[in-house]
């Protein structure tokens, strides 16, 4: 029966049938209060349920009874952990994998030990990442993430995690544009073309990236798969505006601001909490917004009547676009003071 009861669960996962999924799992510890198997499963069905504090408890419970297996329950554990709470968790993940891969080539087990060695290089990526964020203060921080990147990409080449963090450890050092960008694009086009793609705070991340490395083409062809994913995140909205601003297309960035407005709007209508600085600063925006889109839909009817010069679409007063700049300049400053803050 639990056999069956665990195939009822996977075919729930697989049809993204959440709820039903986490109800199966739960009939299983029913039954099997102490199914560690379970507990883990339980728990990564309640992350795509939002249903973070549960999961960490489920995971907690499940390293205590079994501390020495699954060493993927630690690797999750460490995402919904902070600092060095999340870098024990971690390493300890990366530990189990590393002894298994170990077994692997001693012919001791049978496991696929390319996923074992992909797994391993995005746990040595998620430390890195940490070195750069939530213990960036530490001492010899930088010396740790590079460490940690390279025994990365040592394991895996292509690990699009390891990739991605080797671009925010070459801004953090003030590489070069070139030697910066040169790593997130390898992953971007690893993970574009891959059958499973990454998820969404992944893609954010690596549109964030784009921009700050001034690749506002490759963000948009990012934020677009977001929004195309989930057309109710607000701030992938916003990101897809201020990029179609930098490169002047501005009748598309009002259309993806007003996007983000009318998201804002559907939640104060239901009384729910909102970002009210991101909220006012796109306000503001789409204010500076308007005169540029109207010369630019001036100059499309012009050119459709056969009148005025194409290079004349993206000549605006340059005074409306400064207002914009400052407007982006108070928003990054207030997402520098909260990341600080932090």
């Amino acid at each position: 029966m639990i056999e069956e009861l665990f195939n009822k669960a996977q075919q729930h996962f697989e049809q993204l049938e959440f709820e039903e999924c986490a109800n199966t799992y739960r009939q299983i510890l029913f039954y099997e209060a102490n199914n560690t198997f379970a507990m883990d499963s339980l728990a990564e069905v309640l992350i795509e349920l939002n249903d973070t504090t549960r999961a960490l408890e489920l995971l907690d419970t499940s390293c205590r009874m079994q501390p020495n297996e699954n060493p993927f329950k630690y690797l999750t554990m460490a995402q919904l952990l902070e600092g060095t709470d999340s870098l024990s968790a971690n390493k300890k993940g990366i530990e189990l994998l590393e002894n298994q891969r170990k077994q692997i080539l001693e012919g001791k087990i049978e496991c696929d030990i390319d996923e074992i060695t992909k797994q391993i290089a995005s746990g040595y990526a998620a430390v890195a990442e940490l070195y750069l964020t939530d213990l960036c203060c530490e001492q010899n921080a930088e010396q740790e993430c590079e460490r940690c990147v390279n025994c990365a990409l040592e394991l895996d080449p292509n690990s699009i995690d390891a990739l991605q963090t080797c671009c925010s450890l070459k801004i953090s050092q003030c590489k070069s544009k070139e030697e910066s960008l040169a790593p997130l694009l390898k992953s971007f086009h690893i993970w574009k073309e891959a059958e499973e793609s990454p998820s969404a705070s992944f893609k954010q991340n690596s549109a964030k990236l784009f921009m700050e490395l001034e690749q506002y083409e490759h963000a948009i062809t990012v934020l677009q798969i977001l929004v195309d994913e989930n057309d109710e995140e607000i701030q992938s909205w916003y990101y897809l505006g201020i990029c179609h601003e930098n490169i002047k297309e501005y009748i598309a960035a009002t259309d993806a601001l007003t996007r983000a407005k009318e998201l804002f709007d559907k939640a104060i209508a239901k009384n729910q909490s909102i970002d009210t600085e991101l909220h006012q600063t796109i306000l503001q925006l789409l204010d500076k917004l308007a005169p540029l889109t109207q010369q630019e839909e001036a100059k499309i009817k012009e050119n459709e009547n056969g009148f005025g010069n194409e290079d004349d679409l993206h000549d605006f007063d340059e005074n409306d676009i400064e207002d914009i700049d400052d407007i982006e300049d108070e928003q990054q400053n207030d997402n520098d003071d909260t990341q600080m803050n932090n």
